[in-house]
């Protein structure tokens, strides 16, 4: 009999390069010296991890075309419903009218939905730069109020926002998308004729912000995966457009590149309650 230790060492590190497939780390090769069966075993790991890039590669061409295939004549949509609901090929009728409003909000759904395809490759292919400016974080709050304003009005929920006045040194784009995608997301969830609470405070040397809708929670089977790019859960009850998935994944990636963390909150009272925690690299303080 083989004695134990030749044993052990190769089968921890078959045990070590499962974990990483598991985590999607693809990029190492598997190797294990020991008894040929378990040699034998790592080369097919090792087969399965090269075929799992293919696959990788092949996903990121098909988002690449599809994204930009979908693009040009979402624009062209998106453009027509806004002149209809605008007013600007002239005034009308409150049928008219409603048909338009549709129109507009699932285009705007639509481009959601490709932005974050375009977001999530960008951040797959290339670095993800964090280009730092000193701003309000309520300013970026405020912009995608404005920019979600459509979707809340159409299921009649109200924002409350707490702490507009902080300041930080952070990434103006990537910030918003933070915020944009964890309020898409509360919207989504978000019971109709609810309210939306996001936070801003200080907490030691850094920057809180917490978005809090009162819709159904995060199911504790998805918790683990929540963040995983392409997972989405339980879906909200008569949800007429379904995600992308990518939205919380992409979020934490940019909380990530700013040397963050992103989490579900504990214990809260109801619904769901992300919280995202940026660091303060440099005296910015309140205003």
């Amino acid at each position: 009999a083989l004695p134990i230790l030749l044993i052990v060492k190769p089968v921890r590190q078959l045990d070590a390069a499962i974990q990483r497939l598991r985590a999607g780390e693809l990029t190492q090769a598997i190797r294990v010296r020991g008894p040929s069966d378990l040699q034998y075993l790592a080369e097919r790991l090792d087969w399965m991890r090269q075929g799992m890039l293919d696959a990788q590669a092949d996903k990121n061409r098909f988002l690449r075309h599809l994204s930009h295939e979908l693009k040009t004549p979402l624009t062209a949509l998106r453009e027509g419903a806004e002149l209809l609901w605008d007013g600007s090929l002239g005034t009308l009728s409150p049928g008219q009218q409603e048909v338009a409003t549709i129109l507009r909000q699932n285009s705007l759904r639509m481009q959601k939905l490709i932005e974050d395809l375009l977001a999530y490759r960008a951040l797959t292919e290339a670095p993800n730069p964090v280009e730092r400016h000193v701003m309000r974080l309520g300013d970026v709050v405020e912009r995608v109020l404005s920019d979600q304003r459509a979707a809340l009005i159409a299921k009649s929920i109200r924002v409350e926002t707490e702490g507009t006045g902080l300041q930080l040194r952070a990434d103006p784009e990537k910030l918003r998308v933070i915020v944009d995608n964890l309020l898409s997301n509360a919207i989504k969830f978000a019971p109709p004729g609810s309210c939306i609470q996001i936070r801003m405070y200080r907490e030691a040397d850094a920057v809180v912000l917490e978005v809090a809708d009162q819709g159904p929670g995060v199911a504790a089977e998805d918790r683990a995966r929540i963040f995983d790019a392409f997972y989405q859960g339980r879906p909200p009850q008569a949800a007429s457009v379904q995600g992308t998935g990518l939205g919380l994944s992409i979020a934490r990636e940019h909380v990530l590149a700013h040397g963050g963390r992103i989490a579900i909150k504990e214990n809260h009272r109801e619904g769901a309650c992300f919280q995202v925690v940026l660091p303060l690299l440099d005296e910015v303080e309140a205003t």
